[in-house]
């Protein structure tokens, strides 16, 4: 990675190839948000961790790993937030933030989170798709129960969503397997570990920075 590299050679070549590989990546993928967001958050861990930092110099690391990222985002957000309008339609142009209360926007934030660590993980315990035989088999229920439509006027919905229960599960298994991960492996692990362990887990945190926001 140019960035590491620019950390332990501190040339400003180095720092000018990740810069130049941070801003390509822009036009390139949409997601280099979640990408910037995971090398910020790593950035400042290594800044406040000394095991991690081990011989990178905070200067260095400070300017390459939150300076730049952090620039980029912010002449990049809010370009990007003025093109997503409002609409009277539910669709993923909406924002959280347009909430009547902010308790419902930190519980659909929450959500969203603990779907996308769901969807990450759920092929680990789960290799088959989590849904009801007639919906893998193109076939509506409503034909085989009538007394659906009488209830409901999205009848089929829970059908498509029967795999819904797990994710909160899924999450929080992932959360303390995380959380007991760190703690074994700065105890036992070498600094090179730490900092894969502390890469993978802000990347996955930057990996849901793009979904939370939206409805």
């Amino acid at each position: 990675m140019s960035l590491v590299r620019y950390w332990e050679t501190r040339r400003t070549r180095d720092l000018a190839h990740f810069a130049l590989f941070l801003f390509w990546s822009v036009g390139l993928w949409e997601k280099w948000v979640g990408l910037a967001f995971g090398l910020v958050l790593f950035s400042i861990a290594v800044l406040l961790i000394p095991k991690l930092r081990d011989t990178w110099p905070r200067r260095y690391v400070w300017l390459g790993g939150v300076v730049v990222p952090t620039t980029l985002l912010t002449v990049y957000i809010p370009l990007r937030f003025q093109r997503i309008s409002e609409t009277t339609q539910i669709s993923e142009a909406q924002w959280v933030f347009s909430y009547p209360s902010i308790g419902w926007m930190i519980e659909e934030m929450l959500l969203n989170a603990s779907h996308r660590i769901g969807s990450t993980f759920e092929t680990l315990f789960f290799p088959q798709p989590m849904l009801s035989a007639a919906v893998l088999g193109g076939d509506s229920p409503d034909q085989y129960n009538q007394y659906n439509k009488t209830y409901s006027s999205a009848s089929e919905f829970h059908y498509h969503t029967i795999a819904d229960w797990y994710v909160g599960w899924i999450a929080g298994a992932i959360v303390v397997t995380i959380v007991l991960g760190i703690r074994w492996v700065f105890k036992f692990g070498m600094t090179k570990e730490i900092r894969m362990l502390f890469l993978g887990i802000t990347s996955l945190i930057g990996g849901l920075v793009q979904h939370l926001p939206i409805m």
